[in-house]
């Protein structure tokens, strides 16, 4: 299978200066990919008003710089990449605030297992979801609040997949995949990556 490197480090953006990911074009799982756009097009005519959200691409180089909120669990993070479609998940995140969501899950009956090595699947999900924590990723640019539709995907049978992990090295180096939000654009830069929920966003 080919591979196309989209992150804000890849050839394509060093060669054309900009690449975009444009959800929900033509139907649910189209993604157009727009090289060389000015930042004034990708705002105008992919994202909804006032949604564009800017992340400084040296934003991980400062460790208060990164706090993630699941509940009430608070971490502060060393650093953050951005993944692009190599991971499988949304999020990486403290074993701590891993256990928060766990927790909301199982104390609710709902019985939890490990779908793969990177994620869990859980029963009763139309209930459970409902109950499930918000996670906030704060920056000094702004925050990125994920509600359960974010970190969940539906697999059928009233069961679903949860889209976080926990950090499993030792480098203090959280993941981040943009790719896997629901109905958000995603641009980068030479120096920075956006986000916008999509003016084509499902109905």
């Amino acid at each position: 299978m080919a591979s196309l490197g989209i992150g804000p480090r890849s050839v394509l953006v060093r060669n054309y200066g900009s690449v975009d990911l444009i959800k929900s074009i033509i139907s649910d799982n189209t993604i157009q990919l727009v090289v060389n756009s000015t930042l004034d097009w990708f705002q105008n005519t992919a994202c909804v008003s006032g949604s564009l959200f800017e992340i400084p691409l040296d934003i991980s180089t400062s460790y208060d710089q990164v706090n993630m909120t699941v509940g009430f669990a608070v971490s502060a993070i060393n650093s953050m990449s951005y993944q692009t479609m190599d991971v499988p998940y949304v999020i990486s995140v403290p074993a701590s605030m891993l256990a928060s969501v766990f927790r909301v899950i199982e104390q609710n009956g709902a019985r939890r297992r490990v779908h793969d090595s990177h994620s869990y699947k859980f029963s009763d999900c139309d209930r459970v979801s409902l109950l499930l924590p918000d996670l906030d990723i704060r920056f000094i640019s702004g925050m990125i609040r994920l509600g359960p539709t974010d970190y969940i995907r539906h697999l059928g049978n009233d069961t679903c997949q949860l889209l976080v992990t926990y950090h499993r090295s030792t480098d203090g180096i959280h993941s981040f995949n943009p790719f896997l939000l629901n109905n958000v654009n995603v641009r980068f830069s030479n120096s920075s990556m956006f986000l916008c929920d999509s003016v084509f966003r499902d109905q």
